[in-house]
């Protein structure tokens, strides 16, 4: 088995580094030589970086931020309240049958999405619906990879910044994902401000200082390895620190959806991830088959806290 922590190398890192071993390990097991190395040195990020540090990029990337959050909306939480992350995080995990996967995909192929809207959209949704809210801010892991090189190189450069969806009553679905698309298009042109500096200037009463509200972790990673005929998995123990909600999410190579429910335990009692997993998977379903119905024939029921 192999372990890897988030502050040495995040998700994507994870993603370059297995695939490698993979294939180190399968051609010495057939007596072949390893190709040569598809790294990038960590310099290449730091470098990187240090470009990025008081350009026109980076200050182009702040106004958009603050712009977008000049109201500097309060956090939107089933808990309705909040509390710094602890140690420890209370997870429940479901495989989606194939037939709740299928659905998923054919609403985002018929979108014009990826399951990734789809995720984001549902918990939305569902976080709305549990606060009595009409809009929810949500936190979302972004690669921030985008100068030259970067995408070779296996350590930590992800980011954490927020993505806003309003749900009313009267929206569809259909509209949801496309709204949702809308907002990781604008998430990933402005993804390398660091959400740490924006939490701190937008939520500074966060002692956390990072992004408030339920998190969303997309990880559109393989999750199955070949070590010279030998399957490996790859599994995420953890989503960082969890302020509030984690919902995670990545596909496995037969199509099916893993999702992975975290909770602060200062928040939530232990069945709760459960409880929330169910309500999630539940209308998650019902949103794919339905994607034309309003949102609001949904009767979701608070989560107890």
């Amino acid at each position: 088995m192999q372990y890897f922590h988030l502050l040495v190398v995040d998700g994507y890192g994870v993603a370059l580094l297995i695939r490698r071993i993979a294939e180190v390990y399968t051609a010495l097991v057939h007596g072949r030589p390893p190709g040569p190395t598809p790294f990038a040195p960590v310099s290449v990020l730091a470098d990187a970086d240090r470009v990025y540090t008081g350009s026109a990029a980076q200050a182009a990337d702040r106004r958009y931020w603050t712009g977008r959050y000049a109201d500097r909306p309060a956090p939107v939480s089933p808990a309705g309240r909040v509390a710094p992350a602890q140690d420890t995080a209370r997870r429940h995990t479901v495989h989606l049958g194939a037939a709740d996967s299928e659905a998923v995909r054919g609403v985002a192929r018929a979108a014009r999405v990826t399951w990734a809207e789809v995720v984001l959209a549902a918990t939305a949704v569902q976080v709305t619906a549990q606060a009595g809210a009409r809009e929810a801010v949500l936190a979302v892991y972004v690669a921030a990879r985008t100068g030259p090189g970067t995408l070779r190189v296996p350590a930590t450069a992800v980011n954490v910044l927020p993505v806003r969806l309003p749900v009313r009553g009267a929206d569809t679905f259909r509209s949801l994902l496309r709204a949702a698309a809308g907002e990781l298009t604008l998430l990933r042109r402005h993804q390398r401000l660091r959400g740490e500096e924006l939490a701190r200037e937008l939520w500074p009463d966060d002692a956390g200082g990072r992004v408030p509200g339920p998190l969303v972790n997309l990880r559109p990673f393989e999750t199955e390895l070949d070590f010279g005929g030998i399957r490996g998995r790859v599994v995420s123990l953890a989503s960082g620190p969890v302020d509030d909600l984690s919902v995670s999410a990545a596909a496995d190579p037969d199509g099916r959806l893993r999702l992975d429910f975290d909770a602060n335990p200062a928040l939530y009692e232990e069945a709760e991830p459960a409880r929330f997993a169910g309500l999630f998977t539940g209308d998650l379903a019902a949103l794919c088959r339905a994607p034309d119905v309003p949102v609001a024939s949904l009767q979701a029921s608070p989560v107890h806290h």
